[in-house]
C-alpha cells in the first residue's frame, strides 16, 4: 500500500476526484472507483478522472462515473481537468490547447475565472414518438441527442423545480428505447429568454448539481430548434450558470471550475 496525491475539484457543483497518471495508473478498477467516490466512506464525488500527460495533445483525459463505468466524455470533468493542468504547469493561461477524450480530440482554454471546452457533437437531434413513453403532462416535447454522451431532454411547460425528476429520470435512463447504453435525462424550462434546467445523470444514478454535456444538449436544442438566430445562451442549473455558444462552426461550453482541496490517500 502507498500514499498517493489526489485533488478534489468541482465545476458548478459537479464534483470529481482527480489523479495524474503518475499517481493512479489506468485503467482503474470499478471497485476502487466506487470506493473512492462513495459519499460516506470515501472521498465522495460524481466521478473520477486520471490525467495522462504526453502524446500529440496536452494530456489524455480518462473519465470514470461514480458507479465504476467508463464515461466517453464529461464536459464539467474536462473543465476541471483543464484547470488542474494549468495549476500543474502543463498548460498556460489564455492559450488554446488540445486534449484527448474517449469521444475524440477537444480544444480548451483556461483564464482567471472560467474554463472553456469544445463540445464534439454530430448535432443530430431526434424527436422520438411520444406514444412510446409514459411521460408526465408537464412535458411539452422530448428530444434525443449525443453531446459526447447520450441525452434524453424534456422541454417542460412549467418550472423545473416542481418536476419529479427522481421518478422520470430512472424511467427514461433505463427505457428500452435507449438501450443498451442508456441516457442522461435533462429537463428544461424557458421563461423570459432564460433557461433553467436539471439533470439525472447516468453512471451517478441520481440528480447532480450540474452536467456540462446536459447543458450542451439543451443549448443545442435551443439554438437549432427553438431560437435559430441565437449563437449563445446562458443556462442555469442548481450548481451555477453556464454559457453555451456556437463560434466558427464549433460548439463551446464555458463556466467556472476550481480545486476544493488537495489530499493524500492510502491505496
Amino acid at each position: 500500500m502507498s500514499k498517493v496525491t489526489f485533488y478534489k475539484m468541482q465545476a458548478n457543483g459537479n464534483d470529481f476526484i482527480l489523479f495524474t497518471a503518475s499517481q493512479m495508473s489506468v485503467p482503474v478498477s470499478p471497485a476502487r472507483i466506487r470506493a473512492l467516490c462513495a459519499r460516506h466512506f470515501g472521498v465522495g464525488a460524481d466521478g473520477l478522472i486520471v490525467l495522462e500527460s504526453g502524446g500529440e495533445t496536452s494530456f489524455k483525459f480518462h473519465y470514470y462515473n461514480a458507479d465504476g463505468s467508463r464515461g466517453e466524455m464529461c464536459a464539467n470533468g474536462a473543465r476541471c481537468a483543464l484547470w488542474l493542468a494549468r495549476e500543474l504547469g502543463w498548460i498556460e493561461k489564455d492559450v488554446w490547447l488540445s486534449f484527448e477524450a474517449d469521444d475524440g480530440r477537444h480544444q480548451g482554454r483556461v483564464n482567471d475565472s472560467s474554463v472553456e471546452v469544445e463540445i464534439l457533437s454530430d448535432a443530430q437531434i431526434e424527436e422520438p414518438q411520444a406514444s412510446l413513453f409514459k411521460l408526465p403532462p408537464q412535458v411539452r416535447r422530448l428530444y434525443f441527442l449525443n453531446t459526447g454522451v447520450p441525452h434524453a431532454v424534456l422541454w417542460l411547460n412549467q418550472p423545473v423545480a416542481a418536476f419529479d425528476l427522481a421518478a422520470t429520470g430512472p424511467y427514461l435512463r433505463y427505457h428500452p428505447y435507449f438501450k443498451p447504453r442508456g441516457v442522461n435525462v435533462d429537463i428544461f424550462y424557458i421563461e423570459d429568454g432564460k433557461i433553467e434546467m436539471r439533470t439525472y445523470e447516468r453512471g451517478v444514478e441520481e440528480e447532480t448539481l450540474s452536467c456540462g454535456t446536459g447543458v450542451s444538449a439543451v443549448g443545442l436544442i435551443f439554438i437549432k430548434m427553438i431560437e435559430p438566430s441565437a449563437t449563445a445562451v446562458d443556462i442555469n442549473m442548481p450548481g451555477g450558470s453556464f454559457r453555451f455558444k456556437k463560434r466558427d462552426g464549433s460548439l463551446w461550453l464555458q463556466g467556472p471550475a476550481g480545486i476544493v482541496y488537495q489530499g493524500r490517500i492510502t491505496l
